[in-house]
């Protein structure tokens, strides 16, 4: 129990009773900044701290006395601060050689990191101080406000001082790495390095060299480890990783290829004994680090990725369960970590699962937008067969902030493999693909551990199309989808990352699935569409008509076109239809030029027959004057195919 000390005095070095009488007496006769004492006291040899009891309000009654410091000439009468500053500034003087030189530079500085300044200004300023603490500069580093002083006059010196400063620290960069305030400094030497001297920046991470798994380790080191590891080409990251493959990597670095490549490359012509020797270094390496939780960093998840490319089936089942969870959210926001959160959902058990989905509450939306965390998402709404449990934790936050999602790139990909799966999206074939258990220890694991893709997908036992309806109605996900599109018609058509997602919600998803869902509602968003298309063009141009836009003349095309996939407990009129009675009827040669061509000539090989019928009574002129071409010998229409960067 925290023990609460009273006003009076306690000390090692001694005190009668009747100081601690007058001390407990004066508390209400003399003046309250009287009262105001530090919180260390030098008492004979010993210093011991003393917390004073806080005192609720009273009336002082006036003392003549109590003004006698108005001159502040007594050291008695200084406030609190002014006096525990005047201590603390006696101490440092007493103990740091270079205190005073630190408080000159410390004016300078405080006139340098003025933002309003001339740049010769920055640069002369950076001079006068590097000057001053030339020699000194490890003297001061790992003092919190020198170590901001000499990021600062890296920033504005000119390229010799730089490299003056750069040979001074470099030979004690490992220390400085260590430090809580002197590794700020390393991280800005490592950027402006990346910047400017590319040599120096080979240098700084040379020097890492044999020390990585235990700077990874370290609370503070790591964070210098994770930055150099970033900032280096593809050769320098595999001597940073090989670190943990075996000792010899870490001593002799001629053992690195001078090609990427990875750890079962590399072992593909050793022996199993090498490769036995491998898999367990790289286990006492790692579990430290998994103990204390150091799961952020970029170079962990490559070496991880490596680990389960070679540990048996055992030994990565005992990794990726102790993974899942809170510490897997933490490491989904790279390639191989999401690679890795991938692997956990589709090869972990139903309790690692219910963990992970657990975990993501209160974080769904903010993976959803991440650029790798939603490929875990998406890989969680597609193999957990318990829906009312992604319902529960994962789908009801989605809706909540369903416009900043559907409106993200990233994002919007979650809803669109809801609609429709069988589509890319910017997806790469194997993003969705977990790692495959290490084939590489021995001939034994090779036959258990031997899993193809189409067994994987057997272990959720659930039909996809009934697991997307019951995501898709269980939270009302469907219905705020389709709400969201009708609001918004004319944005997302007209964007070029909405028009998929108004595309596939208007056309009723794949299979038809929204058509169960909210038919209603899609017979509403084709009529806004319609609507949008009805309105006349802007006299003044300035604003552009939904048929002349590029993407959303192209989008209005394809659902033209598309057949529409009707339930049979549900009626309702296709898109071409709608679109034909509201707007083009009678006003196609209005519209027979320019984009907006597309979405007329369509009309002769939309699925609906009826309406292709009526719309070519009107189209038949304008194909005959040469306006329009004559599309309605095809039988089949087939989309070029949309280019998407794969992840």
């Amino acid at each position: 129990m925290k023990r609460k000390w009273n006003v009076k005095t306690v000390s090692r070095g001694g005190t009668n009773n009747d100081d601690r009488q007058h001390d407990f007496s004066s508390r209400f006769s003399a003046h309250p900044t009287e009262q105001k004492l530090s919180k260390r006291h030098v008492n004979g040899p010993f210093e011991t701290s003393v917390k004073v009891q806080k005192q609720g309000p009273y009336k002082r009654k006036f003392n003549p006395q109590s003004n006698k410091a108005a001159d502040g000439s007594d050291d008695q009468s200084l406030s609190r601060h002014k006096l525990k500053k005047k201590l603390t500034e006696a101490r440092k003087k007493h103990t740091d050689r270079n205190f005073e030189l630190g408080k000159e530079v410390k004016v300078l500085w405080e006139t340098l990191r003025r933002k309003k300044l001339e740049s010769a200004d920055h640069s002369r300023i950076a001079s006068a101080i590097l000057d001053k603490i030339k020699g000194k500069e490890m003297e001061m580093v790992n003092s919190h406000v020198m170590s901001r002083v000499l990021q600062t006059c890296l920033k504005f010196c000119g390229a010799e001082e730089r490299a003056s400063v750069y040979a001074q620290l470099r030979p004690h960069m490992l220390d400085m790495a260590q430090n809580i305030y002197s590794h700020h400094l390393v991280l800005k030497m490592l950027d402006q390095a990346a910047a400017d001297e590319k040599s120096q920046l080979h240098k700084m991470i040379a020097s890492l060299h044999g020390h990585v798994v235990a700077f990874l380790r370290h609370p503070v080191a790591s964070a210098v480890v994770e930055h150099a590891y970033r900032l280096s080409n593809s050769i320098q990251k595999q001597e940073l990783v090989t670190e943990f493959f075996s000792p010899e990597f870490g001593l002799f670095k001629g053992l690195v290829s001078k090609t990427p490549c990875r750890l079962v490359d590399l072992l593909a012509q050793e022996p199993p004994s090498k490769r036995r020797s491998v898999l367990e270094y790289m286990t006492s390496s790692l579990q430290p680090i998994l103990e204390k939780g150091i799961l952020d960093h970029s170079i962990i998840h490559r070496v991880l990725t490596e680990y389960l490319s070679i540990a048996g089936k055992s030994m990565a089942a005992d990794l990726l369960q102790q993974i899942s969870g809170s510490s897997l959210i933490r490491m989904i926001h790279t390639r191989e970590g999401a690679k890795i959160g991938v692997t956990c959902v589709s090869r972990g058990s139903r309790k690692e699962r219910k963990k992970i989905i657990k975990a993501l509450k209160g974080n769904a939306a903010k993976v959803a937008c991440d650029a790798y965390g939603c490929l875990v998402l998406i890989a969680i709404l597609d193999i957990v067969d318990d829906t009312e449990m992604l319902n529960k934790f994962i789908v009801n936050e989605l809706v909540s902030s369903i416009e900043q999602i559907a409106f993200d790139r990233h994002g919007r990909r979650i809803f669109l493999h809801l609609l429709s799966p069988q589509k890319a999206n910017g997806i790469s074939a194997d993003a969705l693909t977990p790692l495959e258990a290490g084939n590489c220890v021995s001939d034994e694991d090779n036959e258990e551990n031997t899993e193809s893709k189409e067994e994987l997908v057997k272990a959720s036992k659930k039909d996809p199309y009934v697991r997307r309806k019951e995501l898709l109605t269980g939270s009302c996900l469907g219905e705020k989808l389709v709400d969201l599109c009708i609001e918004h018609a004319g944005y997302l058509l007209g964007g070029a990352l909405g028009k998929d997602l108004i595309y596939e919600v208007a056309k009723g998803g794949h299979d038809g699935v929204l058509w169960h869902v909210v038919p209603a509602g899609i017979c509403k968003l084709h009529q806004a569409i319609a609507d949008i298309g009805a309105n006349p063009r802007a006299a003044d141009f300035d604003e552009e008509h939904i048929f002349e836009q590029y993407h959303a003349s192209r989008t209005i095309r394809r659902l033209i076109i598309e057949p529409t996939m009707l339930p049979n407990n549900v009626t309702a009129r296709s898109f071409a239809r709608v679109l034909w009675d509201t707007t083009l009827k009678g006003n196609c040669m209005e519209w027979a030029t320019g984009h907006s061509q597309k979405i007329v000539t369509a009309f002769q090989i939309c699925d609906d027959k009826l309406v292709r019928k009526e719309a070519m009574k009107e189209l038949k002129p304008l194909i005959d004057s040469g306006l329009l071409k004559n599309n309605g010998d095809l039988t089949e229409v087939s989309d070029r195919p949309i280019k998407k960067k794969n992840l």
